[in-house]
């Protein structure tokens, strides 16, 4: 998924994936490497990518669930709004993580998880 070296990953706060084939494997896959480096990414923007909350998606729940215990987490996930349980889910998923900080926003086609700043 990521053909770049390990000594620029953690350089990215930012990624965005929209449109792109993604599935729940490859994100999961994806989380996890940057876990495994210390990246310092931030928001991680998967917008008009269906897959994502389909095929593979228990995969990428506990590399995000992982991810979200960490020192370095994500403050802003965006994913497409095609599979409401599984909004739901994240949307627990994001609170619990965030508690009050925590804020999700669903727009037409995508549902942007984020924080509150201080």
């Amino acid at each position: 998924l990521l053909l770049m070296s390990d000594s620029l990953l953690p350089n990215f706060s930012v990624l965005d994936l929209s449109g792109n084939n993604i599935t729940g494997n490859d994100a999961s896959s994806m989380l996890r490497n940057f876990g495994e480096i210390h990246s310092d990414l931030n928001t991680l923007i998967l917008e008009s990518c269906p897959h994502i909350l389909g095929k593979g998606y228990e995969e990428f729940s506990k590399a995000l669930k992982e991810h979200l215990t960490w020192e370095r987490k994500l403050e802003m996930l965006v994913v497409p709004d095609n599979n409401p349980e599984v909004v739901i889910s994240l949307k627990s998923m994001w609170t619990t993580a965030w508690d009050e900080r925590a804020r999700t926003t669903i727009f037409a086609n995508k549902v942007v998880f984020d924080t509150i700043p201080i």
